[in-house]
């Protein structure tokens, strides 16, 4: 779980940063979820979708002086039209964040956002914890519970005290050794 897919990118690997693109710099803008969601082949159906239940929503609700039964049942017409291609909007915005998530290699998020709706259904072979030790455990949970494989990046930008006795980074105290074998284990 980490925040920087440009150095990715540059590698030619697939990159999609899950998260809010206002958090985003330019430069990284495009390898957010939304991003490549309107890049794709069929966000432009995804759009006339949209664009038409609207229009149908806004005919519904038209203002009428006289309002009888037929009127009410074309009003209702109107709503269920509306309701329906929204609906067929949902699922393909559904297949391509589905399709975009099925060709990427990289998926790149904080920890709160491994919990987001379009990948908390997926597992991963490994998940990469960057500067671990200003991470708080229960965070860390979120990610950790959809992987067999956790490797987690100490921030070293601290040092090692040179006087204890054990030459572990006392920021590395904040986040316990949670497991790191392919079978998850708890260890105290």
């Amino acid at each position: 779980v980490g925040e920087n897919p440009f150095a990715a990118d540059a590698a030619g690997v697939n990159v999609i940063r899950i998260g809010n693109p206002s958090r985003v710099s330019d430069v990284l803008l495009e390898h957010t979820l939304d991003a490549q969601v309107m890049a794709h082949r069929a966000y432009k159906d995804l759009k006339n979708l949209r664009k038409t239940a609207e229009e149908y929503k806004r005919m519904a609700y038209q203002f009428r002086r006289k309002f009888g039964h037929q009127e009410r049942a074309q009003r209702q017409l109107y709503k269920n039209e509306s309701n329906r291609l929204l609906e067929e909007a949902d699922n393909v915005e559904h297949y391509i964040t589905d399709d975009l998530l099925d060709n990427v290699q990289v998926i790149t998020c904080t920890l709160v956002g491994a919990a987001n709706k379009a990948i908390r259904h997926l597992t991963y072979d490994t998940v990469f914890i960057d500067e671990a030790a200003q991470a708080l455990e229960p965070a860390c949970w979120i990610p950790i519970s959809r992987t067999n494989r956790v490797v987690s990046i100490i921030d070293d930008t601290i040092g090692c005290d040179e006087n204890r006795s054990d030459s572990r980074n006392p920021r590395e105290q904040q986040l316990p050794l949670i497991y790191e074998s392919s079978s998850p284990q708890i260890t105290p």
